[in-house]
């Protein structure tokens, strides 16, 4: 009986010990299908936002890009406006200058042209002279010839 009984008892345990096994081995399938379907929808939901994150990432670039675009444009004109701004200051100034060239250009003309009278009404007068001494030359000839 104990023989039996141990019979009975290993065969009990060799039962356990396959229902264990049948038990592990349907666990794993179940486990490895319910791995790989997770793997699975994991995978797609990584496609899905790496998508959509990559779009987000390129939209967030090109408003970037186009910030720092309008920066640069800004700097580049407020750049030019300044040498634009010194350019104009620079021609108020020779036209200034120039200005101021051609009043001493016309004042410089009418102190010639002053000099230039008082020479001609000198060598007029000086030309009188010379008629006059001329005249009394002759007269003094003629009044010695007498």
């Amino acid at each position: 009986m104990t023989n039996t009984i141990e019979r009975t008892k290993t065969e009990q345990e060799e039962a356990i010990k396959k229902i264990r096994q049948e038990f592990k081995e349907a666990y794993d399938k179940k486990y490895v299908k319910q791995l790989k379907k997770m793997k699975s929808e994991i995978e797609e939901y990584i496609d899905e936002y790496s998508c959509e994150f990559s779009k987000m990432l390129r939209k967030e670039l090109k408003n970037k890009r186009s910030t720092v675009a309008a920066c640069i444009a800004e700097m580049i004109e407020k750049n030019l406006e300044s040498q634009f701004s010194r350019e104009q200051q620079r021609i108020i100034e020779l036209k200034e200058q120039l200005d101021a060239s051609e009043s001493d250009k016309k004042q410089k003309i009418e102190q010639i042209q002053e000099r230039r009278e008082k020479v001609q009404s000198i060598l007029n007068d000086s030309i009188t002279m010379l008629y006059d001494l001329e005249a009394l030359e002759t007269d003094e000839i003629e009044r010695e010839a007498v």
